[in-house]
């Protein structure tokens, strides 16, 4: 059988950072990332003048794009109450102000220098705090964000 091997990458020294006044501050001790898909919502303009389709001549449900909701993303942790990127989430969420965030991947097969950089603004929407606090377990966190912006992607080379 031939064929190639499939390729891919895993979030394994990927870093998540926060800009503070003007230095970008690494979030420590991410485990899994989840950036959001941009959509469109759309305004529904169906009227007695919509095309028809169908032997029954059907009015086609017709739609306008309005406005594209940028999303949520959401981050989860180990917990670091000394980590200074938590700190600063912390403290974006208590202004109520966008901030930039940005994504640093690894290479991945096909680049050899740098992996994709992702850049945006967010909200920091919920208040980082300790989650399932256990005997047994390791304190997680999670950082809710509500986009301010698209994400731009620079591709990794």
């Amino acid at each position: 059988m031939s064929g190639t091997t499939s390729k891919g990458g895993t979030s394994a020294g990927a870093v998540l950072s926060i800009m503070v006044g003007a230095t970008l501050t690494p979030i420590l001790q991410i485990k899994e990332y989840d950036l959001p898909e941009a959509k469109w919502k759309y305004d529904t303009i169906t009227n007695s003048n919509s095309p028809t389709i169908g032997v029954g001549n059907q009015v086609l449900d017709e739609n306008a794009p309005t406005v594209v909701d940028p999303g949520e993303a959401s981050f989860s942790g180990i917990w670091l109450p000394s980590d200074a990127g938590q700190q600063a989430v912390a403290a974006s969420f208590a202004t109520g102000t966008a901030v930039e965030f940005t994504l640093q991947l690894k290479p991945i097969a096909g680049q050899t220098t740098t992996g994709n950089l992702y850049t945006w603004m967010a909200f920091v929407q919920a208040l980082p705090m300790p989650s399932g606090l256990s005997v047994d377990k390791v304190a997680q966190v999670k950082i809710s964000l509500k986009m301010a912006s698209l994400i731009a992607v620079t591709v990794g080379s």
